[in-house]
């Protein structure tokens, strides 16, 4: 069933996973925080009256969305979670079809194919050995890292290179039986980061290491920041930078962005994004990110080149509307970019669970004031312009924002003007990415905005 909500320009309901308005016990929005994206499908964990928290499977359309197995068969859970991707497949964590506590599975993409490891440890997906009670998985340097409980030092971060004897304890980050599970794990770049507890365990903290037991530390020692301060796992920007959510006094707290060093961690915007970033794909030179804001029943997906400017929601909860018309309700997530399309769970204590699509504008890098795109701003450009808006020739343009030669977010007389007067009487040159003698490169407002007129193609910067 389909268009029960209303959505922001571009942003379509592909199917309502609860058409009945049938909500499950538990049925909460931990479920979207998950997902993984496998041979242009998104597999992600949903609930339904007949099966429970299974694991199914989207191509982004109706008929192409469905349960993908019942692991636990019958009405039970298999709650799968914790999704690492593997080079021909994935490994996750849910529970065990054959006794008590959780188990890794692992799937190549087929039916058949997705079991649990311990059933067919010939399958090859290079999954890792681990023990039965395990969280957070991900693989780092060819080993596999994960929080593991022991009576010794309680759930602590361990280490697998896939078989028994090389599986253990990693290091102890909070000594002793305290526990310091607390946050999940992340490979970004080549560092892994862990969300622990501080060693004397009395708070949170951001743990950040290099694979080596004296090359883990705490992250917020490594970029200068004070003691106090709860810094989230980041997500890594298209050009390198890591992007965190900070909570701190003041306002202090935000987005910050850093390059590893105190002298590269600063603040993006004081906005409250929350205290946990999720979704990592490149669009351009933006990255699609979506955050929690935390005391509130609703989140945003955003986009971040890692300037103030440039970081801003692509959708947040305002884009979806539920039946009471009230739009704080909605929660984002198990997100995965299939083609030029963001798919995305979202989920409503009334409604459920819906799966929505919504386009990725294109990030095309350009020259400004090139509209006919020869690879030379001259007098040509502002002839096009003007047969553009009085004649109809060109009827259109591949690449607008080359057009719009003063930047105002629109095209009009005023860009053949202001093009002709930089060009003969000293005037303004159009502004970044700058004219054809300048360096091929983006727009500087973020897709989306009133500002994004859009390029889809511009030969000269391919």
């Amino acid at each position: 069933m389909a268009g029960r909500g209303t959505t922001e320009i571009g942003t379509y309901l592909i199917l309502d996973l609860h058409p009945d308005d049938v909500v499950g016990p538990n049925d909460v929005p931990w479920m979207g925080w998950e997902g993984i994206g496998l041979k242009e499908r998104l597999f992600f964990p949903m609930w339904d009256p007949d099966h429970g928290h299974e694991l199914w499977a989207s191509d982004g359309s109706p008929e192409g969305t469905s349960l993908f197995k019942d692991l636990i068969p019958g009405v039970l859970d298999g709650q799968p979670n914790s999704f690492v991707a593997t080079a021909r497949g994935f490994c996750f964590q849910a529970w065990s079809p054959d006794g008590p506590g959780r188990d890794l599975w692992i799937s190549d993409g087929t039916q058949e194919g997705t079991v649990p490891s311990r059933a067919s440890p010939g399958i090859g997906l290079d999954c890792p050995a681990v023990p039965r009670r395990f969280e957070h998985l991900v693989r780092f340097q060819g080993r596999d890292f994960f929080f593991a409980a022991d009576e010794e030092h309680g759930y602590e971060l361990w280490v697998s290179d896939g078989t028994p004897s090389g599986t253990h304890l990693f290091k102890d980050l909070t000594p002793g039986p305290e526990w310091s599970r607390n946050g999940p794990i992340r490979v970004i770049g080549d560092r892994l980061f862990v969300g622990g507890m501080t060693p004397q365990g009395n708070g949170d903290e951001l743990w950040v290491s290099d694979g080596t037991v004296d090359g883990t530390q705490l992250f917020r020692e490594v970029v200068g920041m004070p003691e106090g301060w709860l810094l989230c796992i980041p997500v890594m920007l298209p050009d390198g930078r890591l992007l965190m959510a900070v909570s701190a006094p003041s306002e202090n707290g935000g987005l910050w962005v850093t390059d590893g060093t105190p002298r590269g961690t600063v603040q993006v915007t004081k906005r409250y994004c929350g205290d946990f970033l999720w979704g990592r794909f490149s669009v351009g030179r933006y990255l699609l990110f979506g955050c929690i804001p935390g005391g509130s029943f609703s989140d945003m997906l955003w986009l971040s080149d890692g300037s103030p400017e440039g970081t801003a929601p692509l959708l947040d909860s305002s884009g979806l509307v539920g039946p009471t018309g009230d739009p704080d309700v909605w929660r984002y997530g198990a997100v995965a970019l299939v083609g030029d399309r963001v798919l995305f769970v979202a989920f409503h204590p009334i409604q459920g669970y819906q799966l929505w699509a919504k386009p990725v504008p294109a990030t095309t890098p350009f020259h400004r004031a090139d509209p006919n795109a020869s690879g030379t701003t001259d007098i040509s450009d502002a002839i096009s312009i003007f047969g553009f808006l009085f004649l109809g020739t060109p009827a259109t343009f591949a690449c607008h924002e080359s057009a719009a030669a003063n930047n105002d977010a629109t095209i009009d007389i005023s860009d053949g003007i202001y093009l002709l007067s930089w060009l003969f009487t000293d005037g303004p040159a159009p502004p970044a990415p700058g004219p054809t003698d300048s360096p091929c490169s983006f727009d500087p407002d973020p897709p989306g905005s009133t500002g994004d007129l859009g390029c889809v193609e511009y030969a000269p910067c391919e």
